[in-house]
């Protein structure tokens, strides 16, 4: 066979080779960016970033207790704040009272050196 033909010929075939290759890797492309594709990846990153995530906070967690028991009882009073602070004004109110009423009764006679408590 000729050589220019041979040439020819190898080159049509790396030609159509490459079509090929190309005509794959769009197939791929296609799959790949396609809605339903992009929808599945991006669900999966994140789910992977927030799994990653609660597993960093649960091991900070499990490392420091303290913290996390301050924050509970803060995050308990701010829950119940109306509750207690009514609680604490009653409680004033009646100490106020008693106060009150402590210093509007008579005060006890002092005893002279002869009188004996009864």
């Amino acid at each position: 066979m000729n050589p220019k033909k041979v040439h020819l010929l190898n080159a049509a075939r790396k030609a159509l080779f490459q079509r090929a290759q190309l005509g794959r890797s769009l197939g791929g492309a296609r799959q790949e960016f396609a809605p339903d594709a992009l929808k599945r990846r991006a669900a999966k990153k994140v789910n992977d970033r927030i799994d990653s995530s609660v597993a960093a906070i649960e091991a900070g967690l499990r490392k420091h207790r303290v913290p996390l028991a301050l924050g509970a009882l803060a995050g308990l009073a701010f829950a119940f704040r109306r509750p207690l602070k009514a609680a604490a004004d009653k409680v004033a109110d009646f100490l106020e009272r008693q106060n009150a009423d402590a210093a509007s009764a008579p005060s006890p006679q002092p005893l002279e050196q002869d009188d004996e408590p009864v």
